[in-house]
C-alpha cells in the first residue's frame, strides 16, 4: 500500500478483507493516494490520465471475523474526478510538488501564490485543493507563523473531514504527522498562533468545530505554558486532541 503525505492516526491498522486499491475509472491503471486510502473517502490521481478523483469506498461487516473484532469487508469504489480550473495549476503540476517534498521556500512561494488563487473561487473542488496546497506548503523545512495562522483560519472555515457533492465525506487527515514535527521545532509559535485563532474566532465557534479542525495542534504540555489568561488553558483543555 502507498502512503500520502501524512498517515493519521493508524499508520499501521489491518486492512478491510477483500481490500482492492482504487483504480482509474478511465484507464484502470491503479491510482496514487494522496493520503492513505481509507474506508469512506480519499484523494486519488492517475498519472496516465493526470486526473485527480475523489473515492467513495463501500463496504459491509466482514463474514471472515468475529464481530467484536470490527473488521470491514470491501464491497466497492465510486468515483468523481475533480475538475481544474484552467486558470490554475494542472493537476500533474500538483502531483509533481507531491513527489518532491520536503518542499523548498522557492516552492511554498509558488503554492502560496495559487492558494491566493482559489480565494477567487467559491466551489468545493477550490476548498478541496486549498488543504493539498496547505499541506505541501507545510511538508517543509520551513516554517512561517503568518502562513500557520493564516492555514489555521481556512481549517477553522474548512475541517478536515469535507463533504462534497453531497454524498462524499473526504477524509483530509488529521496531521499528526505535521503537528508532531512542528511540536519539536515551533512550540512557542503553535502555542501562540492557536491564541490568535481563539481571539479572532471566540465564542462564535463551538469547542466541537475548534476540535475538528485545529485541536490536533494543541500542545500536549500546554498547561505548563501560562502565558496567556486561565480561560485559554480551559478552552485547549476542551479541544485538545493529542495527549501524554
Amino acid at each position: 500500500m502507498d502512503w500520502g503525505i501524512f498517515k493519521g492516526f493508524s499508520s499501521n491498522r489491518q486492512l478491510m478483507d477483500n481490500w482492492h486499491s482504487p483504480v482509474c475509472p478511465t484507464c484502470s491503471r491503479g491510482l496514487k493516494p494522496w493520503i492513505d486510502w481509507i474506508y469512506h473517502g480519499s484523494v486519488g490521481y492517475c498519472e496516465d490520465c493526470e486526473n485527480i478523483c475523489l473515492v467513495k469506498t463501500t463496504s459491509k461487516p466482514s463474514l471472515n471475523n468475529h464481530p467484536k473484532i470490527e473488521i470491514d469487508e470491501f464491497v466497492s469504489h465510486e468515483y468523481h474526478k475533480i475538475e481544474f480550473d484552467s486558470g490554475l495549476m494542472s493537476p500533474r503540476q500538483l502531483w509533481n510538488y507531491y513527489k518532491n517534498i520536503p518542499t523548498t521556500y522557492e516552492n511554498i512561494c509558488i503554492l502560496n501564490e495559487e492558494r491566493k488563487k482559489l480565494e477567487n473561487y467559491n466551489n468545493e473542488e477550490s476548498k478541496l485543493l486549498g488543504h493539498l496546497i496547505w499541506r505541501l506548503i507545510f511538508n517543509s523545512e520551513h516554517f512561517d507563523k503568518e502562513l500557520f495562522v493564516e492555514y489555521l483560519r481556512f481549517a477553522m472555515q474548512y475541517p478536515h473531514f469535507y463533504n462534497m457533492y453531497e454524498k462524499y465525506e473526504v477524509w483530509l487527515g488529521y496531521e499528526i504527522d505535521l503537528a508532531n514535527t512542528l511540536e519539536k521545532l515551533y512550540k512557542d509559535e503553535i502555542y501562540e498562533s492557536i491564541y490568535e485563532i481563539w481571539q479572532l474566532f471566540g465564542n462564535s465557534r463551538s469547542n466541537l468545530n475548534y476540535k475538528s479542525a485545529i485541536g490536533i495542534f494543541v500542545l500536549p504540555d500546554y498547561i505548563l505554558y501560562k502565558k496567556f489568561e486561565p480561560e485559554f488553558d480551559e478552552f485547549l483543555s476542551k479541544i485538545i486532541v493529542r495527549k501524554f
